[in-house]
């Protein structure tokens, strides 16, 4: 699954100081094309702060070896029903050796839902997205994310055909957080 290796991989090489979390709930339908009944999931957007390229000796500090943010990705589900996409795309910034959260992404909530216009780092990474609940746990240093994928069909019960969820939680520790605790 390519949501699982590039968070993963995106997480730990970031900083836990310069995560951030904006929380969305979307209503979609329970037992699509069966009822009209709905349910609220979340779907919050997540923000990671990167390198643009991580293997440059220009992206680190020359005394410290810390590194020099130049850039967030920015993990956004669309709000689509029953299923939503996740998409994961880059906002580029001034270099800075600051492990801060991105502060358009906390002062603009809901304008990093859609990506802005032009921006062509762009990846849609899942289809079929149910849910992802995102926070960030500073007292354990990791980023936590609980994802759900809803299938478009599932087992037969009762003569129907009940579409599933699958669900994975992510406990990842950003790597190039300092201090640590």
């Amino acid at each position: 699954m390519i949501f699982s290796a590039r968070f993963s991989m995106d997480a730990r090489q970031s900083s836990i100081y310069a995560a951030s979390v904006n929380p969305r709930t979307c209503t979609v339908d329970l037992d699509p094309g069966q009822s009209s009944e709905t349910i609220t999931v979340h779907r919050d957007a997540l923000c990671l702060a990167a390198l643009r390229d991580p293997k440059a000796p220009s992206s680190y500090q020359a005394g410290t070896g810390l590194p020099l943010w130049d850039s967030y990705w920015i993990y956004a589900p669309t709000p689509d029903s029953p299923t939503g996409r996740l998409l994961r795309y880059r906002v580029d910034v001034p270099a800075n050796p600051a492990q801060r959260p991105f502060e358009d992404f906390q002062n603009f909530p809901g304008a990093f839902f859609t990506p802005p216009t032009g921006n062509r780092n762009i990846q849609v990474l899942a289809h079929g997205l149910y849910k992802l609940e995102a926070s960030i746990d500073q007292a354990n240093q990791q980023v936590v994310v609980r994802v759900g994928f809803r299938g478009e069909q599932g087992r037969t019960q009762n003569g129907r055909t009940l579409a599933e969820v699958a669900e994975t939680l992510f406990r990842i520790k950003p790597e190039n957080s300092w201090p640590r605790m």
